[in-house]
């Protein structure tokens, strides 16, 4: 065989990098010889070998890898659970320690061999570290799982008091848990195990002592160096109570840390934790206790205190001598990248379960969708991440050490020159600046959480006196009423201000003045400061909610704007403080979603919800209401959507919801009671909730309940469900109709759902809940009263089954069809009318009841109905629409309403409608000022006594 003359290898390379080369292909002779060499790119070889010292001692220990490498063969698989079967295998049978660590190590260095060459080859970077972390998690899997089997042998398996098998968890923290290991990172671990217990054997010990002695064992197994070098420098520092805290906790003891000890800077630890070992349960329980710590439910700005110490301590740290070339911790360095990602994983991260992800190059792409960050810096910051981490790689792998700096070394420079593609080490060296520069100006902008300029008065606002106040609004050039003097005292001397916490009291001193300052100086508003301050007494003693109004100006902003709009708003933010999230972002609150986007909102919010939680779902449903309708209320209130279109949003928000409750209610009572034959658990089928009122006339109000009716398709007698606790069909739709009620209204945290009035069914309150539909038509036809036949023009199927809606939709056509007496008709419709009003009309002088005044709502409604019961027999088109307005334009087609009439009503009744709503999100009766409508009800009255009276 020829031995090569290296030349070819040392082709392009600098002469001082020449002496290493040399050096190998003599040690090597098999392997570099002309025959391969002309099978290999030799210019590529000759950078990889001369970029790394680490490579080529590899190479002399492992030759066949190295002759594939040169080959251009990556032999690997890349996937965890293959690494991990290939190692146990090589490992089996071991059964003495130091046996164990020289394989463990020769694993780790042959295939760590590999990775360095694929990246100095040009792998792609984000490849690079996905491989490393695979290779971390089997050698970590395989340590512990011999680890395991040796400490059984000694003292028995570890159970639990039920005696269920207990394994042990490690909890890959940092670069680990993310899957973004470098090349000669240590690893943080945490150990963690499920349950207190004992072990088995004869020689039965705790299982505190089992799984500790056990842990102290894998991290020397990975850690301890030999002659064949470590695997990991494992870091166990992270865990509760430091250094100082026990080696591995039980799963209770975790909890009761993260809960009552752990600081804020580990909720920032834990961003990236994964579980990388254990059973499945006890892995996905501590996941959630894990991700309850870390991501809170609500957009968490009081981790801005946490992220300003973190991001002090850094920028103390830049201060130190020799960080300027870390490319790690350095101004612009990866740390800043990943701070900025995670600083808006905490406080988003509890709401938008998509930015819990681990990996920074995926959070910054989320960031940008979510118009965090721009699009621009996402794309620049992940381009810097990838060079960086290249960059940092490539250092570590000249000799698999643990550092970040650049190296000052004029041959260590030139072979990171080599391996990076630059010509020289200046170019490599400005390339490096720029992209830090570019990383430390983003830093700066993105995490701009300076801290709010201190209050310069010296009002002691926890103490406040009347004559404190009086100073601090001399001082500001206003005053006040005795009233909302003594209001503003009290809220100071309340007992859940008070009570407050150290945190608490810091905001709430900050939050006063800046709340007084606005409503009584900047735009007066005494009423709006008394309303705000009895929502403040009532969420203080959830502090984050302080920190948001405190921290985000725009939050701040947009609630005192809409309190002074709508009381309404601030009684529905106290009721459910997590509303506030919503105000964030002042584009998305003025934008009403669509009906589908509506439905995949509810679908999204329950869908991590277990299907048997039914007070989850409640709950969630309740959110889901309050915080869609609080869109429309702030779009109602700026005048962004027409009165029309407000109630069709409210109506859009109702009818999504019953959807879901149907649905829900459904399989809740099929899992119970079977389905009927020939359905399907997983489509309601027979059954129809049909609305009507304004919930059928799609005219919903701020604070409507839904008038409904709940029918069944036809059924014989003695029909039963499919299943094993079957029951009668009657019976089943009985339960669903009452199912459907609990869910509407029943009173949560959050308060209920709608208000549910189903006084409308055949006989009333005396009927049954849910109707057959033959039932339903025989009264309709021969039972019910005129009255009842003006509710059916506004009544339209909302959810369910459609077949029952197309029985439905035909019944109510043939009854609203029917030829009738008109001058009965007439007076009937008169008669009921009176009655309404001597029982209903609320009178006040100088104000006019929108509803039921002379000229007001119900007479605009009657007059409509009147006019489809007494012509639908002859015009099909009266049975199309329910809601008033469309029914006003098709009176007038049909010649019914003259256009001049039907324009007042038209006019008259979207002027009440508007009125009405903004009276609610005024907390007010609907009542108005005479003056302010009385043209309206003059034109109605009119009509009114056109059309009922003096026909």
């Amino acid at each position: 065989m020829t031995i090569l003359d290296s030349s070819e290898l040392l082709a392009q390379l600098p002469s001082e990098l020449h002496a290493d080369i040399t050096h190998m292909v003599s040690e090597l002779p098999d392997l570099f010889d002309q025959r391969r060499l002309a099978e290999m790119d030799a210019h590529l070889a000759g950078r990889v070998l001369a970029s790394s010292s680490f490579i080529q001692r590899q190479a002399v220990r492992f030759p066949e890898i190295s002759e594939k490498l040169l080959q251009g063969v990556d032999p690997i698989n890349w996937c965890v659970d293959s690494l991990f079967e290939e190692l146990t295998g090589r490992v089996d049978g071991v059964t003495d320690e130091a046996t164990m660590m020289r394989l463990l190590r020769q694993f780790r260095n042959q295939y760590m061999l590999q990775i360095a060459w694929l990246d100095l080859a040009g792998a792609e970077v984000d490849s690079i570290l996905q491989y490393l972390s695979a290779l971390a998690d089997a050698l970590i899997r395989c340590a512990v799982e011999w680890a395991y089997s040796m400490a059984c042998a000694r003292s028995g398996i570890p159970r639990d008091e039920q005696g269920k098998e207990q394994q042990l968890i490690v909890i890959g923290m940092g670069k680990l848990g993310a899957k973004e290991l470098n090349f000669s990172s240590d690893i943080d671990l945490i150990f963690c195990y499920p349950s207190r217990g004992e072990t088995d054997g004869t020689r039965s010990t705790s299982n505190e002592e089992f799984f500790t002695k056990m842990c102290r064992m894998v991290i020397r197994l990975l850690d301890k160096v030999t002659v064949d070098g470590f695997v990991f420098r494992v870091d166990t520092r992270l865990r509760p109570f430091g250094e100082s805290g026990a080696l591995v906790l039980n799963h209770d003891a975790m909890e009761i840390y993260y809960q009552s000890h752990a600081r804020e800077w580990e909720r920032y630890a834990m961003v990236k934790a994964r579980l990388i070992t254990g059973s499945k349960e006890g892995k996905a329980e501590l996941t959630t206790m894990i991700k309850a710590f870390v991501f809170r439910r609500y957009l968490d700005y009081g981790v801005f205190d946490s992220i300003r110490v973190m991001k002090r301590q850094i920028e103390a740290q830049l201060q130190k001598k020799g960080v300027e070339h870390n490319v790690k911790l350095g101004p612009g360095g990866i740390r800043e990248i990943e701070f900025i990602g995670q600083a808006f994983q905490l406080i988003r991260g509890g709401r938008d379960k998509a930015l819990q992800a681990r990996g920074i190059l995926k959070v910054l792409g989320l960031l940008a969708d979510r118009n965090q960050i721009s699009p621009l810096a996402a794309q620049e910051l992940s381009e810097d991440y990838r060079y960086l981490r290249r960059l940092e790689n490539h250092i570590q792998e000249i000799d698999d050490r643990q550092t970040h700096d650049l190296p000052t070394d004029t041959k260590n420079q030139l072979r990171l020159v080599l391996s990076m593609g630059f010509s020289s080490w200046l170019e490599l060296l400005e390339k490096t600046q720029q992209t830090m520069k570019r990383v430390h100006q983003y830093f700066d902008r993105l995490v701009d959480f300076d801290e709010p300029t201190e209050q310069t008065d010296n009002t002691d606002w926890l103490d406040l006196t009347e004559e404190g106040l009086d100073s601090f609004l001399a001082a500001k050039g206003g005053s006040v009423s005795e009233e909302t003097r003594k209001g503003i005292i009290h809220f100071c001397h309340s007992y859940p201000v008070r009570q407050l916490q150290e945190k608490g009291r810091q905001y709430i001193v900050r939050l006063l003045p800046m709340l007084l300052e606005r409503l009584l100086i900047v735009e007066p508003e005494e009423k709006t400061v008394l309303i705000f301050l009895a929502m403040l007494e009532k969420i203080c003693n959830r502090v984050a909610y302080l920190v948001l109004l405190v921290e985000s100006p725009s939050v701040f902003n947009q609630l005192t704007r809409l309190a002074i709009l709508s009381p309404w708003i601030v009684t529905q933010v106290t009721r459910s403080p997590i509303l506030l999230d919503e105000l964030i972002d002042p584009h998305s609150l003025y934008q009403v979603p669509s009906k589908d986007e509506l439905q995949a909102d509810l679908d999204n919010a329950l869908l991590s919800i277990d299907s048997d939680d039914i007070e989850a779902q409640m709950e969630a449903l309740r959110l889901f209401k309050q915080t869609s309708v609080l869109h429309v209320a702030a779009s109602d209130l700026t005048g962004t959507l027409p009165v029309m279109v407000v109630s069709d949003k409210l109506t859009e928000i109702a009818e999504v919801i019953v959807e879901k409750v149907v649905t829900l209610s459904w399989k809740s009572i099929c899992a119970q009671y079977g389905t009927p034959a020939n359905a399907s658990a997983q489509s309601v089928s027979g059954f129809a909730v049909i609305g009507f009122g304004k919930m059928g006339g799609i005219e919903l109000g701020f604070g409507s309940d839904l008038d409904v009716v709940f029918l069944h398709k036809e059924a014989q007698i003695d029909e039963m469900t499919v299943g094993d606790r079957a029951i009668s069909l009657g019976e089943f739709y009985m339960r669903l109709g009452r199912k459907i009620i609990t869910y509407m209204v029943t009173r949560t945290f959050s308060g209920l759902l709608y208000e549910m009035d189903l006084r409308l069914r055949p006989n009333g309150n005396s009927g049954l809940l849910v109707s057959s539909e033959s039932s339903f038509e025989q009264y309709q036809r021969k039972n019910a009263w005129a009255w009842e036949h003006q509710a059916l023009v506004r009544a339209r199927f909302v959810a369910g089954c459609s077949d029952v809606a197309e029985r439905f939709n035909k019944i109510r056509s043939e009854v609203l069809g029917l030829r009738r007496d008109i001058t009965t008709l007439r007076n009937e419709v008169v008669e009921m009318r009176e009655k309404m009003r001597s029982t209903l009309l609320t009178k006040k002088q100088g104000f006019f009841d929108l509803k039921h005044g002379v000229g007001g709502i119900v007479d605009i409604e009657f007059i409509v109905q009147f006019g489809v019961l007494a012509n639908a027999n002859e015009h099909d088109s009266l049975l199309t629409y329910t809601d008033n307005i469309r029914l006003l334009h098709e009176l007038n087609k049909i010649g019914f309403l003259s256009t001049l009439q039907q324009q007042n009503l038209d006019g008259a009744y979207k002027a009440y409608r508007e009125a009405s709503h903004h009276a609610s999100l005024a907390e007010q009766p609907t009542m108005v000022p005479v003056d302010v409508v009385e043209e309206q009800v003059r034109q109605v009255a009119l009509v009114w006594d056109e059309i009922m009276i003096n026909n």
